[in-house]
């Protein structure tokens, strides 16, 4: 059985088939077993063997490719079967091996050599790099002795004077690691004694040199900050105030901006309705310069008109430019000038009245009353007809006699005048007796009210039977009080007060309607008769009756107990 032999193996594993002393007559068998894997070595190579024989082959030649370079090593010659080996170890890093031509190089320290024929091929040992023939210790630490700088890891390090030391520019700063010197603002950096290449810097934040507290990054330099308006500075950043720009070396307002006396820049030129927080902002349109509610607006007088502040209430004639400034009502801006509208005159007045009214219309001045003709007269507010004209059909027309030969000028006229007068009177007449049907209403309850809080006394007589007597009447309440009405005989009026004299003359003047008056009262039931004719011997004669009716009509003085009237009942 024949076949080839292909896989990656390790190149002292094809070293055992070049020490095989039968290797310049051996069959297949022999090499596969000789051929086998050997997972030893740390790297490997990747083996081809030509056609071989079950019998008959004899060891060629080896093609070995290490890197980038390649060497061809011839053994056998003969009448056998020639099997050549071709080697490639290409991907073995070309600083870590090397090939020398002297056998004894393959005793060389910390690394893996193979001795093929006279020439000895080397791999350094994991951890060591090939330098300068020689295997060296690799990845030193900063303080770690070395030979080399290549043995040196950490970046920006060298060998120096046996040690792996920083670099020139860079510094260990107590770590591990070479890091930067005097690194400017702005640049790279891990701690804050790096930050030391610009004045004002020293903060390292966020991996980047920062400027200290007051200071900002202008330009990649450190510049003092929050400067007021009028300090020195050197770029327009350094300025705190919004619209500020350095000029000149000074803190100053952009151009379109002022102080105003103020720490700030504020828009100057401000025009009307524009924002403003000072009076003196508001100069970009004439008539304004107020500043109200964060706004520009016109001073006294004057209204904004689209953007521009025009001269309000204007008169008749006074120059305008638009109608809004006109304040007479019904007038417009013409031709530069407040005048009236179509259909309306002034009539040498301050005002704007509607001309050419007909007749019947509302008027003031009879200048108005053009609309109709024989019109021309404004009368109770309204335009009638001249004289010896009336009123027919929204017209003026000639007036004729009646059958009396009596003119009807303006009778129409008058009727309507005389019904609206009437009108009114009877209208007025009603809500005069509405108030009075109230009031009088209102005053009759309270009477009525009052009344009826009152006491009501009865008269009662003493049992003396004889007027002359020195008898009294009292007053019988329902309440069970008595109080006296008179002590008096009725006789005693006569006597005492001339007005309540019992004369001849004085009965004479009494009426009839009195006299039946008390004639009718003697008639009535025992119940309801007079109380004057209770006393027997006494109703005989009707002078001895009248003389107890004016008795009844005297008033004494009021009371004590405030009642001001007595009342003698008959």
């Amino acid at each position: 059985m024949s076949s080839y032999i292909n896989g990656d193996l390790c190149l002292e594993t094809v070293k055992r088939l070049i020490d095989y002393n039968l290797k310049c007559n051996f069959g297949f068998s022999a090499a596969n077993d000789i051929l086998q894997n050997d997972a030893n070595c740390p790297k490997k190579c990747n083996l081809q063997t030509s056609y071989l024989y079950d019998n008959g082959n004899s060891l060629g030649k080896i093609d070995l490719t290490i890197g980038d370079k390649r060497e061809v090593f011839n053994f056998c010659s003969g009448f056998y079967f020639k099997t050549n080996l071709k080697i490639n170890c290409s991907s073995w890093n070309a600083k870590e091996y090397i090939i020398w031509d002297d056998a004894d190089a393959c005793f060389v320290k910390d690394a893996h050599c193979v001795r093929i024929n006279n020439y000895c091929v080397c791999h350094c040992l994991p951890g060591y790099i090939l330098m300068e023939e020689k295997c060296l210790k690799r990845n030193l630490q900063l303080n770690d002795s070395c030979e080399l700088t290549e043995q040196c890891t950490q970046p920006f390090s060298v060998c120096l004077q046996g040690k792996c030391k920083c670099i020139n520019g860079f510094s260990a700063y107590d770590t591990e690691s070479c890091l930067q010197d005097n690194v400017p603002v702005g640049g790279f950096c891990s701690l804050h004694v790096q930050c030391n290449g610009s004045d004002n810097s020293g903060i390292c934040e966020y991996g980047r040199c920062t400027c200290t507290e007051g200071f900002k990054l202008v330009e990649f330099a450190c510049k003092k900050k929050n400067l007021e308006l009028n300090d020195p500075c050197e770029f327009s950043e350094q300025c705190i105030q919004p619209f500020a720009v350095c000029f000149h070396g000074i803190c100053k307002c952009m151009t379109g901006y002022s102080a105003f006396d103020t720490n700030n820049c504020y828009k100057d030129s401000v025009p009307v309705g524009g924002v403003c927080s000072l009076n003196k902002q508001c100069t970009g349109s004439q008539n304004s310069g107020i500043c109200r509610h964060d706004r520009c607006i016109c001073t006294e007088g004057f209204t904004n008109f689209d953007l521009a502040c025009k001269k309000r209430n204007l008169q008749l004639n006074d120059s305008c430019e638009l109608t809004a400034q006109c304040t007479q009502p019904l007038s417009v801006c013409f031709n530069g000038t407040c005048k009236c509208r179509n259909g309306y005159s002034t009539f040498d007045t301050d005002s704007c009245m509607k001309d050419t009214i007909p007749v019947g219309g509302l008027c003031n001045l009879s200048n108005q009353c053009t609309g109709s003709d024989n019109s021309g007269i404004c009368e109770n507010g309204r335009c009638t007809c001249a004289k010896e004209f009336t009123v027919t059909d929204l017209a003026c027309e000639k007036s004729h006699p009646n059958s009396l030969g009596i003119e009807s000028s303006n009778s129409q006229q008058h009727d309507t005048t005389i019904g609206v007068t009437l009108g009114t009177l009877f209208g007025g007449f009603i809500l005069g007796v509405i108030v009075t049907a109230v009031v009088t209403t209102l005053m009759y309850r309270r009477f009525k009210l009052r009344t009826r809080k009152r006491e009501e006394p009865d008269v009662m007589f003493a049992g003396n039977r004889t007027y002359g007597g020195a008898s009294s009447a009292q007053i019988s309440y329902r309440n069970d009080k008595k109080r006296d009405v008179a002590k008096l005989s009725p006789h005693s009026f006569a006597k005492e007060t001339p007005e309540y004299d019992l004369s001849e003359k004085q009965e004479n003047k009494r009426t009839d309607d009195v006299y039946n008056h008390l004639h009718e009262q003697t008639e009535q039931v025992d119940d309801t008769y007079d109380h004057a004719c209770a006393v027997p011997n006494h109703c005989t004669g009707l002078s001895e009756y009248s003389n107890i009716h004016d008795a009844a009509s005297f008033r004494p003085s009021p009371s004590k107990d405030g009642d001001d009237y007595s009342i003698l009942r008959h």
